[in-house]
């Protein structure tokens, strides 16, 4: 099912297809992409999805149980977040199950 914890995806795996599972800390909407914080036993990572792509996204809702897969990329310029281990980092979402909801 998962291939990371959360907190273990760095910037050693921009490029990389990951899969995590955990609960929805926080969910952004945007407008037009949607930020969501996950969170599991070691800690938040963010994810991104693009409603367009992934509708299911707009149905999130703070703790739900998820498990995602996308792409680890790094944050913008300006965009990091220096208070999380995985603030220079964000995974692009290309799958997500809602595995239990809140």
């Amino acid at each position: 099912m998962r291939t990371h914890y959360c907190t273990d995806v760095r910037e050693k795996n921009i490029g990389e297809t990951v899969t995590v599972a955990g609960w929805v800390n926080s969910r952004r909407d945007h407008g037009g992409i949607i930020f969501i914080d996950l969170r599991d036993k070691g800690g938040l990572v963010q994810l991104v999805a693009d409603p367009a792509i992934l509708p299911i996204a707009e149905t999130v809702r703070d703790e739900f149980v998820l498990v995602a897969t996308g792409t680890v990329r790094a944050r913008g310029e300006g965009l990091e977040n220096p208070n999380l281990v995985t603030g220079n980092i964000e995974i692009v979402l290309t799958e997500l199950v809602i595995e239990n909801k809140s």
